[in-house]
């Protein structure tokens, strides 16, 4: 049975059986770009020696992996992070409503300034990889790689429709039962928007209402493929906006679209599937309790 080794700075595999390196490192998930990088940089090693192209392996040999130190050019924000999960391959957030991935014009706050100080706190030297980005105004789980192995390890799996990504969502009207919505969307030059379009990228979302109440659904969503807006679009579609969503054409008052990713779950490279949770914050916990949307039974659905 093959064996694996991981550290803060290399990853090492014991082979159970003769194949080409190349080969082998595919079947780790390591993309082209990183296994070319690896050979340019002598990052792989087999007996003792770095290797720099294809050769052959034998059962009982020795691959390593040495993970490179890194720079990140981000500014600190020493503002604390919520910390769902951590090791030496992925960092996991709740992120906050009302707070951008990356700086924009008028927002020099945002999450990856703020990994960049924790980062730098912890001694890691590592660029910031996000694996999911989401809006200013969504909230929920964010998955950071820590490193180019992580990043394709999860990028392979997503290509394999093996990752998993939850919300939950406050939708007007009475939503149906269940469903899959599946609308081509495209982003419109020169706005923030998406419009749904024969000639954009295949979008599916697949909803299954919770509970309804008074004229609002409560609704988990699966995020089947990652198009810009596009759960708020695809509601938005068949009748039911999201709750605060004015961009889309939501009629009720509510500070920020009422969207949290809730889950994101993939085999992680130590082999073992992980689903990573984000708890619901405030703002929707009282919305959710304002409207009766949430019976006693309901509440694990939910993870609250």
């Amino acid at each position: 049975m093959e064996r694996f080794f991981a550290h803060t700075d290399t990853l090492i595999w014991e082979v159970d059986k003769a194949i080409d390196l190349e080969n082998f490192l595919k079947e780790k998930y390591f993309s082209r770009n990183l296994t070319i990088d690896a050979y340019r940089h002598g990052l792989l090693s087999v007996k003792n020696q770095k290797v720099k192209k294809n050769i052959k392996l034998f059962k009982g040999d020795k691959v390593i992996y040495q993970i490179p130190k890194e720079k990140n050019s981000y500014t600190f924000d020493r503002t604390p992070l919520n910390i769902v999960d951590e090791d030496e391959y992925f960092l996991i957030i709740n992120k906050p409503a009302y707070l951008t991935m990356t700086e924009a014009e008028y927002e020099k706050s945002c999450l990856a300034n703020q990994i960049a100080y924790d980062f730098y706190q912890k001694g890691i030297s590592a660029k910031i990889r996000f694996i999911n980005r989401l809006d200013r105004d969504t909230s929920g789980i964010v998955v950071v790689a820590k490193n180019a192995y992580a990043q394709a390890y999860v990028m392979k799996q997503m290509e394999l429709d093996a990752v998993e990504k939850k919300y939950i969502s406050i939708v007007e009207g009475n939503i149906p039962e269940n469903g899959v919505i599946e609308i081509p969307l495209e982003r419109i030059k020169g706005e923030v928007k998406s419009k749904f379009s024969d000639n954009g990228k295949i979008a599916r979302t697949e909803y299954k209402r919770i509970s309804y109440y008074d004229g609002l659904s409560l609704v988990e969503l699966s995020l089947l493929t990652g198009r810009t807006h596009q759960l708020r679009i695809h509601l938005a579609s068949i009748g039911h906006c999201i709750v605060g969503d004015k961009l889309y054409g939501s009629t009720i008052d509510f500070p920020r679209q009422a969207l949290h990713a809730i889950s994101y779950s993939f085999v992680h490279p130590k082999g073992l599937k992980r689903s990573y949770k984000a708890a619901i914050p405030d703002d929707i916990k009282k919305l959710l309790n304002e409207k009766h949307l949430l019976l006693e039974e309901e509440r694990n659905v939910c993870f609250l």
